[in-house]
Formats: C-alpha cells, structure tokens, sequence
C-alpha cells in the first residue's frame, strides 16, 4: 500500500495517504511498531528492483507439480529460463465456440484506395471493410448516373450547375402587367375597349 501510494500520489497529498494507510492498518489489528518499520523501509526503498533475467533459452511447458520447480532450480544453473502454460483440455480440443470471421468482415478498419491518376484515399470506419466498400460503390454508381443526366440536359447553350430548382422563375414587371392586363380586359361583347373611347362594351360596369 506504500509503494502504491507511493507512485500514484502528488506529493503534496502523499503525507494525507500515508497517514491513511498507517490508520487503516492499525485499526485492523497490525502492531503500529510493525506497520511504522515496513512504511520506513518501503519510503527508504519504494521502487522494486527486478530481479536479473537470463540472456539464454526460455522454455515454455504446463506446470507438472515437483518437476516444474527441479527444471526451474536446473535453469538458474544452467541459463535458461522457465515459463508455464496451462495446457489444452479435453473441452478446448473438441469444441471450437470462437467464430472463425474473415478480415473484410471485421469492424473498425483503416482502408485504402487507389486511384488510376495516382492519388490515394485513406479513410476509417467503424464498419466492415465490405459494407464501406458497398458504400463507395452506391456513391460512384450515384456520381455517374448524376453526371449522365446533366450531360443529357447540357445540349442547351447555358447551364448551371446543381441541381434544377423547382421555383418558377419570376416574369419581368412589363411582361406581369400585361399578363394582368390581359385577365382584366373583358373577352366577349360587341364591341371591344378602344384607346379613342368612342365606343364602350355593356359588360363593363357604369363607373369606369
């Protein structure tokens, strides 16, 4: 507990979390003489020295009880080192519960494409490698029918880029006065408006 407050702890907390650990030991029935001299020698000392690692083989084997520590006392002499690994049991070998998936299948990749002018796309995604190359295949398929419709609209002289917009275009002041000019001017009658006023329809009324 020393040591971990050691290394975890700001030092202008450590003194606090010290005193902490010296009056949890104490509370749980450690002798305060016991727990004062282990806090001293682990301050004197805090950081754990690792023990020297042979430079020669290591061998890797399951943990027979009374041989395994024979081999690992026979390493010392010898420079080798000794490693356990628990072995294959009778489940692991006729079961197989891990999913085999393959690696287009597997989410979360980094990608590249090639393009043909020299230029490469890298991309991420959260997906598989298959359903973002499905994505990119609907947008191209997307990019070239749009590309196909605008050169079939494109034999006009002038054209504009985007999409075409659905709000009718507004007709200039002249061409909307004579449009309204011409809902109001009466279309039946004997006798049509004359600019001299020497003749008027009955269809209009008395005070024009």
């Amino acid at each position: 507990m020393t040591r971990r407050a050691v290394d975890l702890c700001e030092p202008e907390f450590l003194a606090m979390e010290l005193h902490h650990v010296y009056q949890t030991f104490k509370t749980n029935g450690y002798p305060p003489r016991l727990v004062h001299a282990v806090m001293q020698q682990t301050l004197a000392n805090p950081h754990r020295q690792r023990t020297s690692t042979s430079s020669g083989p290591r061998i890797l084997f399951p943990y027979y009880k009374g041989v395994s520590e024979k081999l690992q006392k026979l390493g010392r002499t010898l420079n080798f080192s000794v490693c356990y690994k628990r072995g294959p049991n009778l489940r692991s070998l006729l079961r197989g519960d891990k999913v085999n998936v393959p690696l287009n299948e597997h989410p979360g990749v980094v990608y590249e494409v090639k393009c043909s002018c020299s230029v490469a796309y890298i991309g991420e995604t959260g997906f598989s490698l298959s359903r973002r190359f499905s994505q990119h295949i609907s947008h191209l398929r997307r990019y070239i029918r749009a590309k196909q419709e605008l050169g079939d609209a494109g034999h006009s002289t002038t054209t504009s880029r985007g999409k075409p917009s659905s709000v009718p275009v507004p007709l200039p002041w002249n061409a909307r006065w004579q449009h309204q000019r011409s809902l109001n001017t009466p279309q039946d009658g004997p006798a049509r408006y004359r600019d001299a006023s020497c003749a008027r329809s009955h269809t209009w009324p008395a005070d024009v």
